[in-house]
C-alpha cells in the first residue's frame, strides 16, 4: 500500500489543472505516469510505503493509514488539509487519525476527495505510479500477475495458481480477502479429496 501526501498553495493549484491533474482512477497508466513523473520532479509530496507483512499484522486497514497519514500530516505540518476518507462516515476516520495526531490541524475529509480537490488528486496519482512500479518489480520476478486488483481475472489467475505457495510469498497480503478466499477454497478442496 502506498500513501501519498502532497503539498500545494492556491496559485499552484492552477498548475495542477494544466497538468491534467485529476482522479487517478480516471487517467490511463501512461497518462498517470507522466503526470507523476512532473508532480514528482516539482516536490512537495512525502510518500509512504507499507508491505504486506506490515498490513498483516494490523487488525484495521483503515486505523493503518490513519497512523501513517498522521505521520505525514506532522512530518510536513500544513495549513489545511484534504483526505480522501476509507471510513465510511469520513466523521469516523476523522476520529481514527487525530488520535495520532500531535498538533492542531484544519482537516476535511471526504469520501472520493480525489474527484472533488486537485490536491488530493495529485497525491492519489503519485501513490498509485509508485504502486503500479512496485507491482512491475514483482512482476520482473514473478511473472505477469496483472494489476495486483481484485478485480482483474489475471491476478487472480496467478494467486490460483501459486496455490497455497501464497501463503509464504512476501508481497501478497494474507489478510487480504481475495487471497484468504483463495486460500481457504484449496483447504477446503484438499479436505475433499481427503473425504
Amino acid at each position: 500500500m502506498v500513501i501519498c501526501g502532497f503539498t500545494t498553495t492556491p496559485i499552484d493549484l492552477g498548475e495542477l489543472w494544466k497538468l491534467g491533474v485529476k482522479d487517478s482512477k480516471k487517467l490511463s497508466k501512461r497518462r498517470r505516469w507522466e503526470i507523476a513523473q512532473k508532480l514528482m520532479e516539482k516536490g512537495g509530496f512525502r510518500l509512504k510505503v507499507i508491505s504486506p507483512i506490515e498490513i498483516d499484522k494490523r487488525e484495521n486497514l483503515n486505523e493503518l493509514e490513519a497512523k501513517v497519514m498522521a505521520k505525514i500530516i506532522e512530518e510536513e505540518k500544513p495549513g489545511k488539509i484534504y483526505i480522501d476518507s476509507p471510513d465510511h462516515p469520513p466523521e469516523k476516520f476523522l476520529l481514527r487519525l487525530k488520535k495520532y495526531l500531535k498538533g492542531r490541524y484544519e482537516i476535511v475529509a471526504e469520501n472520493k476527495a480525489d474527484e472533488k480537490y486537485l490536491v488530493v488528486a495529485a497525491a492519489s496519482i503519485i501513490a498509485k505510479h509508485v504502486r503500479d512500479l512496485k507491482i512491475e518489480e514483482i512482476k520482473k520476478k514473478m511473472g505477469d500477475l496483472g494489476s495486483g486488483y481484485p478485480s482483474d481475472i489475471k491476478t487472480i489467475k496467478f494467486l490460483e495458481e501459486r496455490k497455497m505457495k501464497i501463503r509464504n510469498d512476501d508481497f501478497v497480503r494474507k489478510t487480504w480477502k481475495t487471497a484468504k478466499k483463495i486460500i481457504d477454497r484449496l483447504r477446503q478442496k484438499k479436505i475433499n479429496e481427503y473425504l
